[in-house]
């Protein structure tokens, strides 16, 4: 069973927060406590967090979120980067209770021939370095501001070689809902790469009821950088699938 945190109205329409990889449920923290009118569940994916078992799979992680919401009606979807993968899976598996799901920096999908690439150039430098390096370096790469170095450094600690190798294996395994009656939001923060902005295009070309929109001034770890934002933009989404004024469209390829 995974770890999980739950806040706000239990009374209320439930969002599922899901984290990227390498992070937690901690990521979430300062956007959940905006959005307390509303029941927020915050799992650790396996191998992440406070969560050891089961094994870091996309198999594994849909079937334990959906012991987590039997019974719950009216869910929405909140994911990025991996969790937004994820999100994309539970939208096939669970549309029933699903009523709307918002993603960011999430990747269209990758050949496995680049996930073995991937594996064999990246991977091993994670038997290498400490937690404290890692953590240096994905604040330094996702913009994350300083004031949350102790929850990074805790995060960093359950990374390994394998796990990042299920976690690049796991986008062989992303699938576009071809068909889709609920509203999805795609993001990219302005910051992100030409490729994390390219697969949010993808994404929103492919899969039917989606909008995309990009976040500006914003990098790919955006909850950490303007948790504000992020809840104002969930709300405004969940609450009749509107757009945050603040966001821009998507620049010409």
């Amino acid at each position: 069973m995974l770890h999980y945190r739950e806040e706000g109205a239990a009374n209320k329409e439930t969002i599922l927060f899901l984290h990227g990889g390498g992070l937690s449920g901690s990521m979430w923290t300062e956007v959940a406590d905006r959005m307390s009118d509303y029941h927020c569940l915050i799992p650790d994916l396996p191998e992440h967090g406070r969560s050891s078992q089961p094994q870091l799979t996309m198999d594994h992680c849909v079937a334990e979120l959906e012991l987590l919401l039997q019974g719950r009606e009216r869910v929405h979807l909140v994911g990025l980067s991996l969790g937004g993968a994820v999100a994309l899976r539970l939208m096939q598996k669970q549309p029933a209770n699903i009523k709307s799901a918002l993603i960011s920096g999430t990747a269209a999908g990758i050949s496995k021939l680049l996930a073995a690439v991937l594996n064999a150039a990246t991977v091993p430098m994670y038997g290498l370095l400490s937690a404290e390096r890692l953590a240096n370096m994905t604040m330094k790469s996702f913009r994350i501001p300083e004031r949350y170095r102790a929850e990074v450094l805790a995060d960093s600690r359950c990374m390994n070689v394998g796990v990042v190798k299920r976690m690049n294996n796991m986008l062989t395994e992303i699938k576009l809902p071809a068909v889709n009656d609920k509203p999805l939001l795609v993001l990219t923060g302005a910051h992100e790469t030409g490729p994390a902005k390219r697969a949010a295009r993808t994404i929103v070309d492919k899969v039917p009821r989606s909008k995309g929109a990009i976040v500006p001034e914003s990098g790919h770890v955006w909850s950490y950088e303007n948790p504000e934002l992020f809840a104002d933009v969930i709300r405004q989404w969940i609450d009749g699938s509107r757009i945050h004024p603040h966001l821009l469209p998507f620049t010409s390829p």
